[in-house]
């Protein structure tokens, strides 16, 4: 749901909350991103693992990155960053690493932190680490995501039917006559 969302009456009404202005909300929003970052910064040691993933989302491409480490011999696997490249229009490594240098900047940690990156095995991010010196350890994310790809391929139109609902049980009115409705023919 996009932030605007709040000032619609529509919401509004649907909502047990007191009312509250996307002004309002983006700044506590804001307020709470710096308190978590500034936990996040404090528990994590100077040295760790990093973890990235992109994919694209219709025409935008985005970027998750994780830092990998120990706290009292517990496996910590924190998301840093969930964002798209800084320039939109290069998405090859140097775009990554200026991403992946820009985000551990905003934890207040030096890319020499990184001991190692995880990713799946591709030409961009045996690039990656080459270029920071670090060794890739690869995954099968990508494999899994290449399975569900496919899978959902087969149900496309489904797929697309239960988006096109969702978009129009926005208004109240259609999502009042909804428990009268059959869908999709069950």
């Amino acid at each position: 749901m996009l932030i605007e969302e709040v000032d619609n009456e529509v919401t509004r009404a649907m909502s047990r909350w007191n009312s509250v202005s996307s002004k309002t909300l983006k700044k506590y929003v804001a307020l709470v991103e710096r308190e978590v970052e500034a936990a996040i910064a404090e528990e994590m040691p100077e040295s760790k693992g990093g973890m990235f993933d992109g994919w694209s989302a219709g025409s935008t491409y985005y970027v998750g990155i994780y830092a990998d480490y120990m706290v009292d011999d517990l496996a910590q696997r924190v998301l840093l960053a969930l964002a798209s490249l800084l320039d939109g229009n290069d998405f090859g490594a140097d775009a990554h690493i200026a991403l992946i240098i820009e985000t551990l900047a905003v934890f207040g940690k030096d890319p020499g932190c990184l001991r190692f990156i995880v990713g799946d095995n591709c030409a961009t991010n045996q690039a990656i680490a080459t270029r920071m010196g670090l060794p890739l350890v690869g995954c099968a994310s990508h494999r899994l995501n290449l399975a569900i790809q496919q899978y959902i391929s087969e149900h496309k139109a489904l797929l697309c039917q239960a988006n096109e609902l969702m978009t129009q049980l926005r208004t109240k009115k259609n999502s009042a006559s909804l428990g009268s409705t059959q869908i999709f023919g069950l």
